[in-house]
């Protein structure tokens, strides 16, 4: 959109993260929202919510990623992002999830979601607004996307993500190409500061 704006209004490209001028109080809602969540666990968003079927990876895969993420890298917090009638479907999800967590699904404006987005590590995603506004906010991403739309057109703005593109449509990628990517940006996260990470790395390797 901003490119093809650029002849009348111009626009800078070259920035890594559009600041979107996060009031006071939409600061002070996410803090209120993630409460203890925030300190020494890495934070992951979680927007499983698709309003197009040609882009919905489907519950199934989404349940079984992150039971797959519990064993794989426990020590990490989870927040589900996303609209009111998406509600019912993160409940289900993160039913399943045994460590902090909190569903924020109809809860937020989208401003508000984009100041709760700035303050986690990661999140995990469709071709979806959360991926947007998480990309403004110089979050980075794990983008899912399929056929619905040509290669690179709607990719999270910035150089820093992670896409998984499947030419063959967004239900052709496995839930472990997903779950080895998610591990790796979690594990370049800097564990200096996540000495429960660390110490989770430590057991896994026993």
């Amino acid at each position: 959109l901003a490119r093809l704006l650029s002849d009348a209004l111009p626009v800078d490209l070259t920035r890594a993260s559009w600041d979107l001028r996060i009031s006071e109080t939409e600061e002070a809602t996410a803090l209120h929202h993630l409460g203890g969540l925030l300190g020494w666990r890495p934070l992951v968003a979680v927007s499983p919510g698709a309003r197009v079927p040609a882009k919905d990876w489907g519950e199934e895969r989404w349940d079984a990623l992150l039971r797959l993420l519990q064993l794989r890298i426990p020590a990490i917090s989870l927040v589900f992002i996303g609209a009111p009638d998406e509600r019912a479907l993160t409940e289900r999800l993160a039913h399943g999830w045994q460590g902090p967590k909190v569903n924020l699904c109809g809860e937020l404006t989208p401003r508000e979601s984009a100041a709760v987005l700035r303050k986690c590590n990661l999140l995990l995603c469709h071709d979806s607004g959360p991926m947007h506004l998480a990309a403004a906010c110089g979050t980075r991403c794990v983008g899912l996307f399929g056929n619905f739309n040509l290669p690179r057109q709607w990719f999270p703005y910035g150089s820093d993500h992670l896409v998984i593109y499947e030419a063959e449509g967004v239900r052709k990628i496995s839930v472990e190409r997903v779950a080895d990517t998610v591990e790796s940006a979690v594990h370049a996260l800097d564990t200096s500061r996540a000495p429960c990470l660390q110490s989770g790395y430590a057991r896994r390797a026993q």
